[in-house]
């Protein structure tokens, strides 16, 4: 009876196993064809079979033919076969990659293929699910930012470092880039790579949202073909003033095009959907206006005759920036006081005192030449910008002024208690300052009708539960805290 049982139980756990770990079998010889691909263009490993799954025959050795298959979903790599070529223009279609177990060179995770140590990434399936990849912490190095349509973040760890010479290519669909902050070797900012001190813009996600960017002041270098793919959402790219180099595309040129004479028509290519806006005469205008192709020494003149080539990208210059305005330094002061705001000719100031962002529409304002006078009489955040005709405005000027209160003598208001009906208390009013107050629990101002003039005395008769609330106020100082005393009856 036990040996039936034992037998029943290890069927049970076969049959588990098998479902939840379909063993995929090898394919047939006729699922599979070695001859020329139009796609490609040379000899390829191509898959003719019907089904989505498929496993990669063990004869397949020669690794510079790409495996081709416009319709397979899931392929598996079996122990014999070490190296693979997989692109995601031969196999548009793949999900999944899976590899045997003894397999001694290759190892997949997630349905990604890696080395067997998982220091490499060899291929990430095109069509792979996930929408975010978190690259493994033993891949130290790749020539590319990895990932399928479906990506749109891509996460690197502290350690990795991306070999690049001349631009790094983007999934398509990337919306963003982040990076470990104790990475030495790359940051990012807003989803944009950098290299770490943010010298070099590295590469901008082709589909980040936002039709205008301003890369960074710290930028001199901008890596080549860094906005390919970008015409998905950007149009406008605001340059810093010292760019040296943007697109060194000698280098692209040299590498997949016949010379360069189609420099321009490279350039415009990739950068038709952008407006740059950079200033006028500027070291980054200079760089964007065109490019030395060709140098000749003269022997006769003993200079060099240079090629100039026109970029021909569409520039749009910056306007000046308004000079900011001055106003005086954020302090905290005694007394009300007056701060004032001078606009220079031909300028225009827009404040608000109430913390919120100055328009055109909310703020007030000084006209040109003009001067005028802000009271402060409690704590106040100033906001001001300067606006000039045919001028760019001014950052927002942020100040903080506060006042110290005054609060009423600890004295001049007695302790909440319980006292006889019809007992008197009295408030005392300090020189100069006057006590207003309530006793229906309402909060006193200044119109409140029941008040102590300075330097006087009132009492106050409690026939009734009273709450009794008294604030103060002196010349030249903001208001006090209201205080608050509750007295009972007995």
């Amino acid at each position: 009876m036990k040996k039936i049982i034992s037998s029943l139980l290890t069927a049970i756990f076969l049959v588990s196993l098998s479902l939840n770990f379909p063993i995929t079998s090898q394919a047939k010889s006729s699922d599979w064809k070695y001859a020329y691909s139009r796609l490609y263009g040379d000899k390829a490993f191509i898959y003719i079979g019907k089904s989505k799954k498929a496993t990669l025959p063990n004869n397949y050795n020669d690794y510079s033919s790409p495996i081709v298959s416009d319709t397979l979903e899931e392929l598996h790599i079996p122990t014999k076969v070490e190296e693979v070529y997989i692109s995601k223009y031969y196999l548009p279609k793949l999900k999944k990659i899976t590899v045997s177990n003894d397999n001694k060179k290759l190892k997949a995770i997630e349905g990604i293929l890696y080395n067997k140590k998982v220091t490499k990434l060899i291929a990430y399936p095109y069509a792979h699910t996930a929408k975010k990849y978190v690259i493994p912490n033993t891949v130290l190095k790749t020539d590319a930012i990895p990932g399928g349509k479906n990506v749109e973040e891509v996460v690197i760890h502290s350690k990795l470092k991306i070999k690049y010479n001349e631009y790094i290519n983007c999934p398509e669909n990337l919306k963003t880039i982040t990076v470990n902050k104790n990475n030495p070797y790359l940051s990012s900012v807003d989803g944009v790579l950098f290299n770490k001190n943010k010298t070099t813009l590295l590469t901008y996600p082709p589909a980040k949202k936002g039709s205008k960017y301003t890369v960074p002041k710290s930028v001199t270098r901008v890596l080549d073909l860094a906005f390919r793919d970008t015409n998905k959402h950007l149009k406008t790219l605001v340059l810093p003033d010292n760019i040296k180099q943007f697109c060194d595309m000698g280098s692209v040129l040299y590498e997949y095009y016949d010379g360069v004479g189609a420099l321009e028509e490279v350039l415009r290519w990739y950068h038709k959907h952008l407006t740059f806006v950079v200033k006028k005469n500027s070291k980054t205008h200079n760089t964007l206006k065109g490019w030395w192709i060709d140098a000749d020494y003269d022997e006769v003149t003993k200079t060099w005759s240079k090629d100039f080539r026109e970029f021909g990208l569409n520039i749009k210059f910056k306007k000046a920036t308004t000079r900011h305005p001055t106003a005086p330094a954020s302090k905290t002061f005694l007394k009300t006081t007056l701060i004032t705001l001078i606009a220079p000719s031909k300028t225009t100031l827009y404040y608000t005192t109430d913390g919120t962002k100055p328009t055109v529409k909310n703020a007030k304002t000084v006209k040109p030449g003009q001067s005028r006078q802000v009271k402060i009489w409690k704590n106040t955040t100033l906001k001001v910008y300067a606006a000039r005709s045919g001028y760019a405005n001014s950052d927002i000027v942020t100040r903080e002024y506060k006042i110290k209160s005054k609060k009423p003598n600890k004295t001049a208001v007695p302790v909440s208690k319980t006292v006889k009906r019809g007992k008197k208390i009295t408030l005392t009013a300090p020189a100069n300052t006057t006590l207003y107050y309530t006793t229906n629990g309402t909060t006193p101002k200044r119109a409140s009708k029941t008040y102590v003039k300075p330097g006087k005395t009132k009492p106050i008769t409690i026939s009734k539960k009273t709450t009794l609330k008294v604030m103060a106020v002196k010349n030249g100082c903001s208001r006090s805290d209201v205080v608050t005393r509750v007295y009972k009856i007995k």
